[in-house]
């Protein structure tokens, strides 16, 4: 998305090409309507907490999905994610404990910072090959 620049918009921390990112998600199964986090309100966090009262550890990754697009430079993205937890008891072994099955619906918006202008007047590269 190309929109005009924000007044003091600082980079997304850790992504340093990016001025704002925002992602609204809606949790599923159950009662909860859509919610949202973005960088520029200042509430984007890489990893969405599952609102699962029994899950342990989980939540769901947005963070590696923004990296993802980046490294392909798109701006939008839609999609379900899982919860990486597991419910019961705290566990040091996750993978004895009951996966979570909850599960988000979201949508993903990144805004680029302007791509800084062409030097002009620049002396053209040299070319190859000597006498």
């Amino acid at each position: 998305m190309t929109e005009p620049a924000a007044k003091s918009a600082s980079p997304v921390p850790g992504f340093s090409e990016l001025r704002d990112v925002a992602v609204a998600w809606t949790p599923l199964p159950g009662p909860g309507g859509e919610q949202e986090m973005r960088h520029t309100a200042g509430s984007w966090r890489p990893v969405i907490p599952c609102g699962n009262p029994a899950c342990r550890g989980g939540g769901y990754d947005v963070g590696s999905l923004v990296e993802g697009m980046v490294s392909f430079r798109e701006e939008a993205k839609s999609g379900l994610l899982v919860c990486s937890g597991w419910e019961g008891e705290e566990i040091p072994d996750p993978a004895a404990g009951i996966p979570c099955v909850r599960s988000i619906r979201y949508r993903l918006s990144l805004i680029y910072r302007p791509s800084p202008p062409a030097v002009r007047g620049a002396p053209p590269p040299p070319q190859g090959g000597s006498a």
